[in-house]
């Protein structure tokens, strides 16, 4: 069932609609497009909810369209998360420093300083979001030694931080129940329930045998692959005596901390001895870029190396259009977990962590095509 609610998180009612698409990311916010007549708009609409989906779409975008047929309106959003990203942190963090803070202390600390601390304006003081809160129910990795760039929205920050251990989070509406005041704010924040996926690779399989899939399209890109890093930072010359490469431009010298990363899992297959290199320019923030930092500078210099790489990564991934034939989505298997593909016309299965499911909602069903993430070979065994 698809209802509306209103600003303050009222139920308007089911939503009688043409055709809803429902779109679930593990690793970055989803998004919904909702498709109806003309006549059945909703006009105090501002959130979208899909019965059994733990996300709330938020209506920011809003299209007419008179056509041969009739008229018809489509809303379009994120899911609610992406309020997330209306604050961000002035300075780069890197929270391998932060010793004797657990994960939860460190990510609370995070959350105040770039969504509910008050900034000082012409106008007066300013909140980037009114309340937060991290729900009681939330799992959260052990560690979080995230390096976070200066600048960087809070929800993309926080993906960065949970990636390591597999973790993501999404978010529900905090409203205000207390309409009585005349400015009464109707959303007060947001409620951050951090998750991890189960690991369902010898539970939940997908492919021909099984008569659960429509079509699977496997993918393999090494055409962008950048195993070698050359990174370079610039450094004050008359700090750095050892240590540095030098080089005149625009008739001045200047140098360089130099450093070295390398990802043999990111080298283009059966391609011998090859290393194809990439030359990374390094903005390390938050140290003075002095010798005797060189260890925490030489660390952050690989920590933005790494992440420039996934840019330049082997592409691996597989797309499964599934049938609700035994095994069933959001009774067996969800967003986040880890299953198994079996695609018998190569011999080949493969353990991959669901990272988006694409809902279509149209004519009372609902077709699912789920994608999954970099994919591990596994032994492959057929199925009779």
């Amino acid at each position: 069932m698809i209802t509306g609610l209103n600003k303050f998180g009222e139920s308007l009612g089911e939503i009688n609609f043409i055709e809803l698409q429902w779109n679930r990311k593990y690793t970055e916010c989803g998004s919904f497009v909702l498709y109806m007549a003309a006549r059945d708009y909703m006009g105090e609409i501002k959130y979208v909810k899909n019965s059994g989906r733990p996300e709330t779409g938020l209506v920011q975008k809003v299209e007419y369209e008179k056509e041969s047929n009739g008229d018809f309106v489509t809303l379009s959003g994120f899911f609610i998360d992406k309020m997330a990203d209306g604050g961000a942190y002035m300075f780069a963090v890197d929270m391998a420093q932060w010793t004797g803070v657990s994960s939860k202390n460190r990510i609370e600390s995070y959350l105040s300083w770039t969504l509910s601390r008050a900034r000082i304006y012409p106008n007066g003081s300013k909140f980037n979001l009114y309340d937060w809160t991290v729900d009681r129910g939330s799992v959260l990795p052990a560690v979080i030694d995230a390096n976070i760039e200066a600048g960087t929205e809070t929800g993309k920050a926080l993906y960065n931080m949970l990636q390591p251990s597999n973790g993501s989070y999404y978010c529900t509406p905090i409203f205000n129940t207390n309409k009585s005041s005349e400015n009464a704010l109707p959303l007060l924040g947001l409620n951050f329930v951090f998750i991890k996926g189960k690991n369902l690779q010898d539970t939940v399989y997908f492919g021909d045998a099984f008569n659960n899939v429509d079509n699977i399209m496997y993918t393999l890109d090494e055409s962008a692959e950048k195993p070698l890093y050359h990174i370079l930072q610039e450094v004050p010359g008359d700090s750095w005596n050892e240590g540095t490469v030098a080089d005149m431009v625009s008739g001045e010298w200047k140098y360089w901390l130099e450093d070295w990363l390398r990802v043999d899992g990111n080298r283009p297959d059966d391609m011998g001895f090859c290393f194809p290199e990439q030359v990374f320019f390094s903005q390390v923030d938050g140290y003075e870029l002095i010798p005797e930092n060189e260890a925490k500078i030489r660390n952050q210099m690989k920590l933005q190396a790494q992440l420039d790489m996934l840019n330049r990564y082997k592409v691996e991934s597989i797309e499964v259009s599934v049938l609700q034939n035994r095994f069933y989505y959001l009774k067996d298997y969800d967003l986040g977990d880890v299953c198994s593909v079996s695609i018998d016309e190569i011999q080949q299965m493969f353990t991959a962590r669901i990272v988006e499911v694409k809902e279509v909602h149209s004519d009372n069903k609902v077709d699912v095509e789920i994608v999954l993430g970099t994919p591990q070979k596994t032994q492959w065994k057929k199925v009779l």
